[in-house]
């Protein structure tokens, strides 16, 4: 599936949850897959920024990988040269 029709399909998930309050619990399934399969993965600037302020892993066309944010005026850490890929971060480890 292509990221454009994996958006596609979580919008129409969403919109049956908003319409019907809730989701069968195997469509509440797909629905987690489809936005880890998504977040999962390096993003092409070129394709979409992250929102603004959002903590994420940009990859530097010097190679550097760094945790960073694209704020009002650009990336944070220009001296590495330009973001060509960022990805969200992992969640966080669960507290045992």
């Amino acid at each position: 599936m292509m990221n454009d029709e994996m958006r596609d399909a979580i919008q129409i998930f969403e919109l049956r949850k908003t319409l019907h309050h809730e989701l069968c619990p195997a469509d509440e399934t797909a629905l987690a897959a489809l936005r880890a399969q998504l977040a999962d993965r390096w993003i092409p600037v070129s394709e979409r920024l992250p929102e603004r302020h959002q903590k994420v892993l940009a990859c530097y066309e010097s190679g550097e990988i760094v945790i960073d944010f694209y704020g009002n005026c650009g990336w944070t850490y220009i001296s590495y040269g330009d973001v060509t890929r960022w990805m969200p971060l992992p969640s966080p480890p669960e507290r045992t």
